[in-house]
């Protein structure tokens, strides 16, 4: 190995420690998330009482499409909501929790999910497929389903 060689080895891995140094200061992991399949959010919701669906869109989005039996929390009020059933016994910390959002391309999902396990949750996925995958799979659903984003 040569000198420039040696050199760029030596700053990736220095890169590496800044960026996990980064992660564990904030309280998240760069591979975090755990994610969920349509397939098996509908095999949970089908067969468990206690799965709790959250749609983490704004309103208007949440009424024109969602999942059949999941709440609507817009996300800027997830950690209210949160703490809310935590205090008067709804969830607990190892509730099935499971965030979702429009599509693979909004962050909406990945950002409750943080905010959750922030919080404390550890039993917290992100169906990160979305309305528009859960949607063009025929998979049961409410609202008009007019939005764009569903047939893209």
């Amino acid at each position: 190995m040569n000198f420039l060689q040696k050199l760029l080895v030596s700053m990736l891995f220095f890169v590496q420690l800044q960026v996990q140094g980064y992660f564990q200061h904030t309280g998240q992991n760069v591979s975090d998330i755990i994610e969920i399949s349509a397939d098996d959010l509908k095999s949970q919701m089908e067969h468990k009482s206690d799965v709790y669906v959250i749609n983490v869109l704004n309103k208007t989005s949440f009424n024109d499409c969602h999942i059949t039996g999941s709440i609507h929390v817009p996300v800027d009020q997830l950690k209210k909501y949160a703490r809310k059933k935590l205090q008067n016994g709804t969830w607990s910390k190892d509730s099935n929790i499971i965030i979702y959002c429009a599509s693979n391309e909004c962050p909406l999902s990945n950002h409750g999910y943080k905010l959750l396990r922030k919080l404390g949750f550890t039993n917290v996925q992100a169906y990160e497929g979305g309305m528009r995958n859960w949607y063009q799979k025929g998979y049961p659903h409410q609202g008009k389903c007019k939005a764009g984003y569903l047939r893209g």
